[in-house]
């Protein structure tokens, strides 16, 4: 099987996935299309929905993550998603990035965006990755509160404001990722127009976290449902 499987399921005894070891894939029935990776353990926020603990300090060696993605090439990998952890705190990121942009796999980074940068806005511009934010809500309370995180909405905004600024929207999509929480249901539609009106793409994710201490609510839309 070689490098490539699912590791997904490996977890400690408090149930936390072991992140850095998170690669799932998914393929059409003769090749692999789709990989996930969560290149790092470590975050700097503390968000209640995630099933990441990111105190951990594990993350992908770069050598062994490159002969996977090499594999998974082989195997007919066209896109991956780029996650942690937060992921722009691996400090092989850009190694990785311009690896995968030389072998022509499109690339969604998944990030929180709070330490976005100019100078890593336009190497990641370079290597053409689809940028995703995850953004809970355009209700600052309802952010800060849901990433535990005060003045995390903030630098989101800012590095909304920073990629913009090196031409995401205009040639590279942003993508902006919410999660469909219960604690966030009220400001859901507000958050989606919001993206919208700023040329943004706004994504659903459903996650799977502590969902016992969160009464999650699990929302399905389609954009028909959200536009109507």
């Amino acid at each position: 099987m070689g490098l490539i499987e699912d590791k997904s399921a490996r977890r400690d005894q408090r149930g936390n996935i072991d992140p850095w070891y998170n690669t799932k894939g998914r393929n059409d029935g003769d090749n692999l299309v789709y990989l996930s990776v969560a290149l790092n353990g470590a975050c700097n926020i503390d968000c209640s929905f995630c099933y990441v603990d990111g105190s951990r300090p594990g993350q992908w060696n770069p050598d062994d993550l490159e002969r996977v993605l090499g594999e998974a090439r082989e195997l007919g990998m066209e896109k991956i998603q780029l996650s942690g952890g937060e992921p722009t705190l691996y400090k092989h990121l850009f190694r990785i990035v311009e690896y995968l942009h030389n072998a022509g796999v499109e690339t969604l980074l998944v990030t929180n965006g709070t330490t976005m940068m100019p100078d890593m806005a336009q190497r990641l511009h370079d290597n053409e990755v689809i940028v995703g934010i995850s953004l809970e809500s355009i209700v600052e309370e309802v952010d800060d509160g849901l990433t535990r995180s005060p003045g995390s909405f903030q630098k989101k905004m800012e590095a909304i404001r920073i990629l913009k600024g090196v031409g995401y929207t205009e040639d590279i999509p942003l993508n902006i990722i919410v999660k469909t929480l219960k604690a966030n249901q009220n400001t859901f539609l507000q958050t989606w127009q919001w993206a919208l009106d700023n040329g943004l793409q706004p994504i659903l994710e459903m996650k799977l976290g502590n969902c016992k201490e969160l009464n999650m609510l699990y929302l399905f839309f389609t954009m028909k449902d959200v536009i109507d």
